[in-house]
């Protein structure tokens, strides 16, 4: 059991305004050893590879749990039951509008100007979603999330985030590259963010 410090407080609070955070990152990885004789993905290796590793990080199994008022901020507790089954899962995805992405384009830049072209009516509709940051009073962060659909003092979010210095396999997978997942925070019409990874620096970026 733990208590909630002040910047995973924060991220609880956004959410309660209605600015739900979503932070993560996209790895691509050569997937020829991950594919069993029928084309099928080998899902229960990986998590064969995933579950004796979940120990370093132990909010992966743990749930947040709110105490009455006045008793406190909330609390990370252990999992009555898990099964890494449930987080752990396979999902093929189709291609916008039937057609595939142009993944397999070598050039970085025309790939990426190719995908945004093919995705660019998607983004159109895309849900604003909430930044993180550090913020060291809550009081001051809940007045961030109600100003924050009506500021007019910022137009874009950067971050950086150094990543693993060298190559990651996943069962024996190796990992191609990582992008990291940028929140677009209110208003705000343009986020970048830079991720370094075994040599490399990607920067994607996300606009509305």
């Amino acid at each position: 059991m733990e208590r909630l410090g002040a910047q995973d407080l924060a991220s609880v609070t956004g959410d309660d305004a209605g600015w739900p955070w979503d932070i993560g990152a996209i790895g691509v990885l050569d997937g020829t050893g991950l594919v069993d004789g029928d084309g099928q993905f080998r899902i229960e290796a990986v998590r064969r590879v995933i579950e004796p590793r979940l120990h370093l990080v132990p909010h992966s199994r743990q749930l947040l749990y709110r105490p009455p008022p006045g008793l406190g901020w909330p609390l990370w507790v252990d999992a009555a039951s898990f099964d890494i089954a449930d987080h752990v899962r396979a999902f093929p995805l189709a291609a916008p509008a039937g057609q595939p992405l142009p993944v397999g384009e070598p050039c970085h830049a025309r790939r990426l100007a190719l995908i945004a072209a093919a995705t660019a009516e998607r983004k159109k509709n895309a849900r604003p979603q909430i930044t993180s940051g550090i913020f060291r009073f809550i009081l001051a962060w809940r007045a961030f999330n109600l100003l924050l659909p009506h500021q007019r003092y910022l137009n874009i979010f950067i971050t950086n985030v150094p990543g693993p210095p060298a190559p990651l396999y996943l069962a024996g997978a190796p990992l191609l590259e990582v992008f990291p997942v940028l929140a677009i925070t209110g208003n705000m019409a343009l986020g970048a963010a830079v991720m370094s990874y075994a040599g490399q620096l990607n920067q994607p970026h996300r606009g509305r």
